[in-house]
């Protein structure tokens, strides 16, 4: 894959794709340039999915809408004279890969008057009117205020799109160039390469790159594809490793017997979820004392919680205290700040005002500084449904994260207990299912096990949460959920013994338990509630 910038987008003036040759490979259809437009002007070059189907068909149902926001990705893809890594699109998001493309706002040499930004496009859609409208005014502006012979870009990108801060020790993504037996698998293999990466750096928050000296990263992980010709079909290895040593830190492979349906290979998804669990398990590592990092944090906060060891909730508390209020603070970090509060309140189980109250701040903070950050809003959910008990907002914003990242385990989760506590208790569990097979390999499988086991319990399928609680517990002794859902469940199975072994390991987990308090409708079992499980709080057995 070249470094080089192959293709350039003009913006300043009529849109144009220009190739290096100098190739006008612009398309004709309006909503193909408006794409273009959108995602080059995005940050990092890149837009949700669901924020470009917003913009082009708002009118259009949510079905249809996305049919055809794939279509056009599609064919921006397929541009004559393009290249296939030009565009590299997954289930959540689209980019311009900033190997192949620079955007171009500079003015024209010597013009007389200023250039209208993204002259003549005209969508008929009012979400992307508005935009545009927005767009052209601050692009005007900022070439007025700007000297004969600077570049608008600069200006501009501060205002349309500004450029993510690349902080010291920020974890990377390194996309290296395939290596190929046959040059007709390459142009897959650099696809499959994108996407791997891709879904790493969406899991927790990295930046990924395709030049290993670029400066101003710390840990870092390279992405290398093998690929070779089998008869009709094709085979991928694929690899993980440090940049800085080397070393190879997990192995993969893949094999489609028919060209080019590798991304549609059943064993694709099982590619992508042990990349996954192998880059979190890398890059969540804790330092010697246990002190998060800044960048590292969502790596660290997955594959750490649901931080049922105290002195691990201490020291992320700890860390948050130090670094509150910076001017660093960043939306992520106050998501899980807010996930801290309500893990307390699930764990301890006794009545905290403040925390309730943190919980909410720190979740609507976080959200009104990035709306379209996926862990941001299924967090949210999360502290919507547990603490706020708004169950249709937790449901929709559950529901447009997990349409982002459908291959996020946490996200998904988090969606499945939203559409149990939304009477869709059967669609609650299979997407929780879903879930805990996304998250194969990840080190804390003991709450995915407890998200199953609580929404099989709401469809009312007690043998089967049962036996995803009582591996919840086997993974995670000092886990609280599963212990409740078992105490329970035993006892709903005639298991009076089993069930109360639960009920004395909570009492000396939980200072001042007791059935009484179990019952107490402020007690974090809701989804015992509605169903003749709670019958364990009259059972007498402590």
């Amino acid at each position: 894959m070249s470094s080089s910038h192959d293709f350039i987008l003009k913006l300043a003036g009529p849109v144009r794709l220009i190739r290096s040759d100098g190739l006008d490979i612009t398309p004709k259809a309006a909503k193909l340039k408006a794409l273009l437009v959108l995602i080059g002007t995005g940050t990092s070059m890149c837009r949700p999915r669901a924020f470009l189907q917003d913009m082009l068909w708002s009118r259009s149902d949510p079905e249809r809408g996305g049919a055809s926001l794939r279509q056009a990705l599609s064919a921006a893809r397929k541009l004559p004279g393009s290249v296939p890594d030009l565009l590299i699109i997954d289930n959540g998001s689209a980019a311009l890969n900033p190997a192949r493309i620079r955007i171009d706002l500079a003015l024209p040499r010597n013009c007389i008057e200023i250039p209208e930004f993204a002259e003549g496009l005209d969508v008929a859609d009012p979400e992307f009117e508005d935009w545009l409208r927005d767009r052209r005014s601050e692009f005007a502006d900022a070439c007025e205020k700007l000297p004969a012979s600077a570049s608008a870009m600069q200006v501009l990108a501060e205002r349309v799109a500004p450029p993510k801060v690349i902080e010291a020790a920020r974890p990377a993504i390194v996309i290296c160039p395939p290596v190929c037996d046959d040059p007709s698998v390459r142009a897959h293999a650099e696809i499959l390469s994108a996407d791997v990466a891709t879904h790493i750096a969406q899991i927790g928050d990295a930046d990924v790159l395709l030049d290993h000296r670029t400066p101003g990263h710390g840990k870092r992980l390279a992405v290398k594809v093998r690929a070779m010709r089998q008869g009709p079909g094709m085979s991928f290895q694929v690899q993980l490793s440090e940049v800085d040593v080397p070393r190879a830190i997990w192995f993969g492979d893949v094999a489609c017997r028919n060209a080019p349906g590798v991304n549609q290979n059943p064993q694709f998804d099982r590619l992508l979820i042990e990349a996954a669990a192998a880059s979190s398990a890398y890059f969540g590592q804790l330092g010697p004392e246990g002190e998060p990092d800044d960048a590292m944090l969502a790596y660290q906060m997955y594959a750490h919680f649901p931080f049922q060891a105290g002195p691990k909730l201490e020291r992320f508390e700890a860390w948050f205290s130090r670094h509150a209020d910076t001017a660093q603070t960043r939306a992520i970090q106050l998501a899980w700040r807010a996930r801290l509060r309500l893990v307390s309140l699930l764990e301890n189980a006794r009545p905290d005002n403040n925390a309730f109250g943190e919980a909410t701040e720190f979740s609507r903070a976080a959200i009104s500084l990035s709306t379209d950050d996926p862990v941001v809003s299924a967090i949210a959910a999360e502290v919507a449904l547990h603490v706020e008990g708004k169950v249709e907002l937790a449901g929709e914003l559950a529901r447009l994260s997990a349409e982002r990242r459908p291959r996020n385990p946490f996200i998904q989760a988090i969606y499945a207990q939203a559409l149990a506590r939304s009477n869709r208790p059967k669609q609650g569990y299979a997407v929780a299912q879903r879930a805990l097979h996304l998250a194969a390999g990840q080190p804390n499988l003991s709450w995915w096990h407890a998200i199953c086991a609580s929404t099989a319990i709401q469809l009312h399928r007690f043998s089967e949460a049962r036996k995803h609680a009582e591996l919840s517990h086997f993974l995670a002794p000092t886990f609280r959920p599963p212990l409740r859902f078992l105490s329970a469940l035993r006892f709903h199975d005639g298991d009076e013994i089993g069930a109360a072994r639960a009920l004395c390991t909570l009492q000396s987990l939980e200072p001042g338990f007791s059935l009484q308090r179990m019952a107490d409708r402020s007690y974090p079992v809701a989804s015992l509630r509605g169903t003749k499980l709670l019958a364990v709080t009259e059972s007498g057995l402590l």
